[in-house]
């Protein structure tokens, strides 16, 4: 069965045609959706990951993928929460490698200035929760991704 970026089993894509659904956030510095499920295959060959094993996730509504190519090559995975909240969950260099504390900081700076500007608009989603590793609640500042 395929792996996710971090090595637990995932269902198997769906067909190569066709689109995904819009993403949940635009594109950034070096930061792009993948929108197709063919792009997604592409993605999974480069970057020698189960990506492509996302799509049915992807086209369900609760998962999105981007392809990150600077300040370094990069995977970064979206998934929505039961209270329709997007957060980071997965960012994986090729192969599955750590990325660099500075590829982080630009994918949280990216993650939540989109975020802010969707607010901006009337009716929009609210932010998404913070995670953090200080077991204290009171300090949101910083979520958490995979290897941090």
């Amino acid at each position: 069965m395929p792996e996710n970026f971090a090595g637990e089993p995932q269902t198997s894509p769906t067909s190569s045609r066709g689109s995904f659904p819009a993403p949940p956030l635009p594109s950034g510095e070096g930061i792009e959706p993948i929108i197709t499920p063919a792009q997604q295959v592409t993605e999974g060959r480069e970057q020698h990951n189960c990506v492509a094993s996302y799509a049915g996730r992807i086209a369900s509504g609760s998962y999105y993928v981007y392809r990150v190519t600077r300040p370094e090559r990069a995977t970064l995975g979206l998934r929505r929460d039961r209270q329709d909240r997007w957060h980071i969950d997965q960012l994986a260099g090729p192969r599955k490698r750590k990325v660099s504390m500075e590829l982080r900081a630009h994918i949280r700076g990216w993650f939540h200035a989109s975020f802010r500007h969707r607010l901006a608009a009337p009716g929009e989603m609210p932010p998404p929760r913070q995670r953090t590793r200080d077991p204290h609640p009171g300090d949101l500042a910083t979520p958490m991704l995979p290897g941090m």
